[in-house]
């Protein structure tokens, strides 16, 4: 396959993904055709959710599946994945799977096996042709842990199923495509020799480089760059209290790390995923193995994993050291006595660079989300949002300093139990090529009449009326002395 027809299909599956958000495209086997992540963790569980599916359930053309169990290519638990096979048109056709990833509301629970952590659905045969599989979706829904909104929700997820089918299948006729597999396997082929391009421009050589997270989570990154081809080794501790990610999310986190690192968009697809070598140790909590727990791991401890292997990369050249970013965002959940229920995350500044400062509370990771209003906030929940602001001065300084925190402070009207969970209270984001690390992060509580005090990483503790509690996020690395020290 040529340069210009392997970058045709791409801009098909790009624009096709414009109007359906997160998702994949794979052959009927499960190889990945297309990926389209918005979610760091999405990156290697989603392409992994095509091939587990189709080892198990061998879907055929009009059937529906439902999958959202991390260790079968699901993310968290509160995050579902539906597949669709569809059948395409030409001399010799092949099947095509659409996967669209849909969230949930996500709750945080402090427990120590993945089934007190939510509703975990293995792969699952939920539909076929026009209709859903009432029973079993009847079934799924009567689970104790099953979200309110889950019935609902798939009903509507399914109909937008059916509308990707039609957009998607329309899409590749206009282009004219022969859709056999001998020109899709072409297609991941041209994918492949792509990716190894950019690679070739990385520095040759190899790196090593060690991390701790504010618990007894470590790990050792040894990256060898071979010219078209790259591999991440791993040493890491053993299974964490808080963090454990899956295979799939670490092989994804070292994937984005890398786009990252080029800034720039390339192809994601099982062509280009075999430029690219992972290999972590079995047992570690880079390597979680069923039952631990993963949803931690899989939205807050996978952001610093990512900032330690971009960090890694740069330091293969020393003129493209960075910052560190304050990735792990302070995470809080208030389950309030009425049966309210909120969710928050306060993000925390960027490291500065060796071109530019770091940014202010931003999510590095994810594309950026609309925040709800706090009036809106103050609306649907027995709470008030005393003030969001800045923290100032809290990015490491520098000659290109650290991006600050951000502080928000809540006060309840109601009684509720709060649980919460954050990183960079001991350890805070370090700087680069002598720059200052940022400050850390902080939870603070006040019990109404009384003084303030500063809670751990993570807990839960129930709160009265007119408590209030504040979350500070973290500062990021700066970069370079400041020229004043010079």
């Amino acid at each position: 396959m040529n340069l210009y027809n392997a970058q045709s299909l791409a801009q098909v599956f790009q624009t096709f993904f414009s109007k359906f958000g997160s998702g994949a495209i794979g052959l009927h086997d499960g190889t990945c055709l297309h990926l389209n992540p918005e979610y760091l963790s999405d990156y290697g569980t989603l392409p992994q959710a095509l091939e587990v599916t189709q080892k198990y359930l061998k879907l055929q053309p009009g059937q529906v599946a439902i999958v959202n169990d991390p260790y079968s290519g699901g993310n968290i638990l509160s995050t579902v994945t539906l597949i669709l096979c569809v059948e395409t048109q030409g001399p010799k056709p092949t099947p095509l799977l659409i996967a669209l990833r849909k969230p949930l509301r996500p709750h945080l629970r402090h427990v120590t096996n993945v089934e007190e952590e939510g509703l975990r659905i293995p792969p699952t045969l939920i539909g076929s042709k026009n209709e859903i599989f009432e029973d079993i979706l009847s079934a799924i829904s009567n689970h104790p842990l099953c979200p309110d909104e889950f019935t609902r929700n798939i009903n509507t997820w399914f109909q937008e199923l059916k509308k990707a089918e039609k957009n998607l299948l329309l899409s590749l006729k206009m282009r004219n495509f022969n859709l056999s597999r001998t020109f899709f396997q072409s297609y991941l082929t041209s994918c492949y020799q792509m990716m190894r391009s950019h690679i070739e421009d990385l520095p040759l050589g190899e790196v090593i480089e060690s991390f701790k997270l504010d618990g007894d989570e470590s790990l050792q990154l040894n990256i060898l760059s071979r010219g078209g081809e790259i591999t991440f080794e791993f040493q890491a501790s053993n299974p964490s209290k808080r963090y454990n990610l899956t295979d799939s999310a670490t092989f994804g986190t070292c994937l984005a790390a890398l786009l990252a690192y080029f800034e720039k968009p390339l192809v994601l697809n099982s062509g280009s995923f075999r430029a690219i070598k992972v290999n972590t140790p079995s047992l570690s909590w880079l390597s979680a193995k069923y039952p631990s727990p993963t949803f931690l791991g899989m939205s807050s401890g996978i952001h610093g994993v990512a900032s330690s292997i971009l960090h890694t990369l740069c330091t293969l050249g020393q003129e493209n050291s960075i910052g560190t970013s304050a990735t792990i965002a302070p995470i809080i959940d208030l389950e309030f006595q009425s049966g309210a229920h909120f969710f928050d995350t306060v993000y925390g500044g960027s490291g500065g660079t060796p071109n530019e400062p770091g940014q202010v509370g931003i999510n590095f990771w994810e594309r950026n989300k609309l925040s709800p209003s706090i009036e809106d906030l103050e609306n649907r929940f027995p709470m008030i949002v005393d003030r969001i602001t800045l923290r100032k001065s809290t990015g490491g300084s520098g000659e290109n300093p650290g991006g600050s925190g951000v502080a928000k402070t809540f006060r309840v009207f109601e009684p509720a139990t709060m649980k919460w969970s954050g990183d960079n209270l001991k350890i805070r984001p370090s700087g680069a090529n002598g720059g200052m690390s940022g400050t850390e992060t902080e939870f603070n509580l006040k019990p109404s009449g009384k003084k303030s005090e500063k809670l751990n990483s993570f807990g839960s503790l129930p709160l009265n009326i007119g408590d209030t509690i504040t979350i500070k996020s973290a500062g990021g690395g700066g970069w370079g002395k400041e020229k004043a020290q010079e």
